[in-house]
């Protein structure tokens, strides 16, 4: 496996403060997945989660599904569970073909306002968001779980 993916995944997921190797594995499975794909739908952002959250404590109905109950997001409460398709298809509509470094960032800002699954939300993003960056010939954006305040900040409204 490439270097930078790998210090991608480990720092991604020590941002959610996980540091077990399965779950590494299972990230790396993730990023292998979603890269075969040229573009992104609902099923494969879901299957992406699905092989994130496979080993979690999630229930089977949460693993690989949109959420279907309320979350908050530092605080305040998410789009509601019924709205969560309709977004992601709109996200997909309009940030899914994202290209420069700056409409990646606004398209990953956008996904985790949506918030669409239970957990692993940050994790399926940065994912999502560094497979943009490769299908757009951008070198793998690194977030070091030390900088996550400042990471936190992109999300600010």
């Amino acid at each position: 496996m490439n270097d930078k993916i790998l210090q991608f995944l480990k720092e991604s997921n020590a941002i959610e403060k996980e540091n077990r190797k399965e779950f590494l594995h299972l990230a790396h499975l993730g990023w292998h997945f979603l890269s075969a794909f040229n573009h992104l739908d609902p099923e494969n952002i879901c299957a992406t989660h699905l092989l994130l959250s496979i080993k979690s404590d999630l229930s089977d109905e949460e693993k690989g599904n949109f959420r279907e109950c309320e979350v908050m997001i530092g605080g305040d409460l998410a789009p509601r569970a019924y709205s969560v398709p309709i977004l992601m298809d709109q996200w997909i509509t309009i940030h899914g073909d994202a290209k420069t470094e700056k409409e990646i960032k606004e398209a990953h800002i956008a996904f985790e306002h949506i918030h669409p699954f239970v957990d692993f939300n940050g994790r399926v993003g940065r994912i999502i968001m560094n497979w943009q960056r490769v299908k757009n010939n951008l070198d793998i954006l690194v977030i070091d779980h030390k900088d996550a305040f400042e990471y936190y900040k992109w999300f600010k409204k």
